[in-house]
């Protein structure tokens, strides 16, 4: 663009070489999104399990279901995932974001208070997950 707007040269050749380095190695694009997941689920778990020791033990509301174990960290050659809850752990999102959790054979829901460390360890983590990736992709990159 000429009329004031910003110019860029080289996103087609960037582009096609991305294109190209998924095409020719989709595992190390899969485990350089892996191991920025990895990292991440093990910072969700240590702040979890940080916050978990903090709250009183004969306190109704501690968790007895283990839910900083069931943060998983998974990944495609497109994306990195984090996986938290499911069968042995259903809890996680009410503790995590607040709201209501329904009682065994009842009527009665037990209210949650919020506890959230997903978003928070992400904020407070941001420049280091994307060293990791950067670092990750970097040595892909000099592979290739």
């Amino acid at each position: 663009m000429t009329d004031g707007g910003i110019k860029i040269t080289g996103a087609k050749e960037l582009r096609k070489v991305l294109r190209d380095m998924a095409e020719r190695s989709p595992r190390e694009m899969q485990w350089a999104n892996f191991v920025t997941a990895d990292m991440v689920a093990d910072r969700i778990k240590a702040r979890m399990r940080m916050a978990f020791r903090a709250w009183p033990r004969g306190n109704r509301r501690h968790p007895t279901v283990p839910l900083p174990d069931s943060v998983v960290a998974k990944a495609t050659t497109a994306r990195a995932i984090v996986e938290a809850g499911g069968p042995k752990s259903p809890h996680f999102h009410p503790h995590n974001f607040g709201g209501t959790i329904a009682r065994f054979h009842s009527q009665a829901r037990t209210k949650v208070e919020k506890h959230e460390t997903v978003y928070s360890t992400l904020a407070e983590e941001e420049e280091s997950i994307i060293k990791t990736y950067e670092t990750a992709v970097n040595r892909i990159i000099k592979e290739f």
